[in-house]
């Protein structure tokens, strides 16, 4: 099936993560993340894993429970946005989200895993809607009006700047002097 078009919201985005998105289609991107994510962190050992670079920071594992967590809202949202007219969007607490679930005894694959099974999930639910639904809107608590298409959008960049934030994490790299392509795409969005 083909992929809606999308064009990129208005400046509902924040421009840090419309930089890291650029010209690249946020289904694609959504689809793939799964894989990039599992690549990261791929032959990394389990210490390495749950090592944060420090202790205000997440550790790799972290971020990964954080994706799955995310996907989680982000499904509610969706089917909100697609099934309601104009409903209420809460806003979440990811750090009160990865302090209080027990996501450290879960496996980094397990967590990959599940959130690959989700991502499909809602990709194939975003590909079968007609065009007309991606102006749907919801009212974000935080945000205000906030339509599917950006929250695809925001969805997609989350994930990008996500990835960067692994990256570090495994390679022990400050973000001002880490070298690899996804934090520099980060580091250029700010």
């Amino acid at each position: 099936m083909k992929r809606p078009q999308l064009t990129l919201p208005a400046p509902v985005l924040p421009e840090r993560y419309r930089a890291v998105l650029a010209d690249r289609e946020p289904l694609a991107c959504l689809a793939k993340a799964p894989k990039r994510v599992k690549k990261l962190v791929k032959g990394a050992s389990k210490k390495k894993l749950q090592r944060a670079p420090a202790a205000d920071q997440w550790s790799a594992q972290a971020v990964v429970a954080h994706l799955c967590d995310a996907e989680v809202m982000f499904g509610a949202r969706l089917r909100f946005i697609i099934a309601m007219d104009r409903p209420a969007i809460i806003g979440w607490d990811e750090n009160a989200f990865a302090a209080k679930l027990p996501h450290a005894g879960t496996a980094v694959e397990e967590l990959l895993a599940a959130w690959k099974s989700l991502r499909a999930l809602h990709v194939a639910l975003l590909e079968a809607l007609p065009q007309e639904a991606w102006s749907r809107v919801g009212l974000h608590t935080e945000r205000g009006e906030e339509s599917l298409s950006t929250l695809v959008h925001l969805a997609a960049a989350h994930d990008m700047v996500h990835e960067a934030q692994i990256e570090r994490c495994l390679t022990k790299a400050k973000p001002a002097k880490a070298k690899t392509k996804a934090v520099k795409q980060v580091r250029q969005a700010k």
